[in-house]
């Protein structure tokens, strides 16, 4: 079942009382400032910047409070306040908080509630598809990720996967270039194994796995890797990852997302089928054998 995410339940209820706010005049004919809010809860102006950027976390006798001010319906207010109730739950990743950076945090939590995530690999195999060894090959050789922490980061992938199988799962679509199937991550014996856990996630009905072949040249993802999330109620979101000092970028801007979607229907298009695809994997894992 989906794991809803505190953090981005902060957001989208952050993102809500500034609409509230904004849309105030219409339902109780006056304008609320941020400082208005700040008075209608006796706390100071930044309280309320932080509330509606979802980085404070929420008391849901506030989130009444405001709604209500802002003259919100009875239907929005007991949402609402239900929703921010549950904020106050630690998220599941909480135990690998150590190792989950700004952006990354996003991702995860987003995870959780996704229906479908399409993600574009170039370099290594996307994380949700990854076997523990592989993993665990790809952290030792990592200079971003520190000896203490690598069994926390191996944790925290294997952990995301639990959404493949859960009763209802997320939807995976990996493109993945063919060139990541020839790099060698760790032992023969490793890419072997991986190369068969491909082959076996393809064959459940939640997940496609396409391979973009070399052949195809360039193509509309060719600029880096991405993760795009599609939810049930919310908008699409997309997760970038650069190298630093850019760091990883999470966002829901309708532009962005909009762009991405045809970004990754393009891709499809230029990738191979899943069947064809696992054809290629099979001739790789023939040629390691």
């Amino acid at each position: 079942m989906a794991r809803p995410d505190p953090t981005l339940q902060r957001q989208r209820i952050g993102k809500k009382l500034r609409a509230f706010r904004s849309s105030a005049p219409e339902r109780v004919g006056r304008k609320f400032t941020a400082a208005d809010a700040a008075a209608v809860l006796g706390c100071t102006q930044p309280k309320i910047s932080q509330m509606e950027a979802g980085k404070y976390r929420l008391q849901w006798r506030d989130v009444r409070d405001l709604l209500t001010a802002y003259g919100a319906s009875g239907h929005d207010i007991d949402r609402l306040v239900e929703a921010a109730a549950l904020t106050a739950q630690p998220t599941w990743w909480a135990p690998y908080r150590a190792v989950v950076g700004e952006g990354f945090a996003e991702l995860v939590g987003g995870e959780g509630e996704a229906l479908t995530e399409i993600t574009y690999e170039h370099g290594v195999m996307p994380g949700l598809v990854q076997t523990q060894p592989y993993a665990e090959a790809l952290t030792v050789a990592s200079r971003a990720v520190s000896a203490t922490n690598r069994e926390l980061v191996v944790g925290l992938r294997m952990e995301r996967q639990r959404r493949l199988t859960e009763d209802d799962p997320l939807e995976l679509v990996a493109l993945i270039e063919e060139s990541v199937l020839h790099r060698p991550i760790g032992t023969p014996e490793i890419m072997t194994a991986q190369l068969d856990h491909l082959l076996t996630l393809g064959q459940r009905p939640n997940v496609t796995i396409q391979i973009v072949p070399t052949a195809a040249g360039a193509h509309a993802a060719l600029a880096g890797r991405f993760v795009l999330l599609l939810f049930a109620e919310f908008s699409p979101a997309v997760y970038l990852e650069h190298p630093p000092p850019l760091g990883a970028r999470w966002s829901d801007d309708p532009l962005l997302s909009t762009a991405y979607e045809e970004i990754a229907a393009a891709a499809r298009q230029q990738a191979l089928s899943p069947e064809d695809s696992a054809a290629v994997i099979r001739t790789t894992l023939d040629d390691l054998v």
